[in-house]
């Protein structure tokens, strides 16, 4: 969700040393300061079900792992990784801590069908990742995953996206709640990309994507410029 590479993200975070945060937050990463309305954007798109909720549970005797993760919607691994544990042995009145989650039931090929239809998407002129995955209400590294291509590669016109939708993404097409819109910028007298970016609360890239066929080396008073912003501010 914030458009860089995981070994990025583990450098700026050195202190997180394994697959997911504690249960009992909150805590603070670190992401760069240029993506962050981005990345606030894309995680408001992530549907609940995408999300990992967790839950404490104590053993019962009778109880194994394969048992108590089916009855979470999660796997033995994942459990066995969340509490550190060694092997599947585990004994009555232990605790776990248990990541849960509804997308094992994308695994069901049945299910899967039901929820999910491919659409192809037509990039066009000033489409960004962003907007497209804000468009769909899916997060950008589903696009890129879906199309096998990379976030840092450039769009361009007329370009073919796979678009995996569901019921939850026709809604939000549908709706008229969109929190963003399209603005026309006039450049002043001693403006920069970056005063604008900043003016805006928008990523210094995204600024650039959205205007690539009509930024020069430099922009100049009297240019108008495209700019996505929220209605609300």
């Amino acid at each position: 969700m914030a458009n860089i590479p995981m070994e990025d993200l583990s450098k700026l975070n050195p202190a997180f040393k394994r697959w997911s945060t504690g249960p009992d937050g909150p805590h603070r990463l670190l992401i760069p300061i240029d993506q962050v309305e981005s990345f606030k954007a894309n995680l408001s798109l992530l549907p609940d079900d995408a999300r990992l909720p967790w839950t404490r549970h104590k053993v019962r005797r009778g109880e194994n792992l394969s048992l108590i993760a089916r009855q979470y919607g999660t796997t033995s691994k994942a459990i066995r990784q969340a509490n550190q544990l060694s092997s599947n042995v585990i004994h009555s009145g232990n605790q776990l801590i248990i990541p849960s989650s509804f997308k094992t039931l994308d695994n069901d090929p049945a299910t899967s069908k039901k929820q999910h239809r491919k659409i192809t998407y037509i990039v066009k002129r000033g489409d960004t990742f962003w907007e497209i995955a804000r468009k769909f209400s899916v997060s950008t590294n589903k696009i890129a995953k879906w199309n096998q291509i990379s976030l840092k590669k450039p769009l361009f016109p007329g370009q073919k996206l796979v678009i995996k939708t569901t019921a939850r993404t026709k809604l939000a097409l549908s709706s008229s709640a969109n929190p963003f819109q399209s603005i026309r910028y006039t450049v002043k007298k001693g403006d920069s990309l970056a005063y604008i970016s900043r003016k805006y609360k928008v990523p210094l890239a995204d600024l650039r994507k959205w205007n690539a066929d009509d930024l020069g080396e430099h922009i100049h008073p009297g240019q108008t410029l495209k700019v996505l912003v929220k209605k609300d501010g």
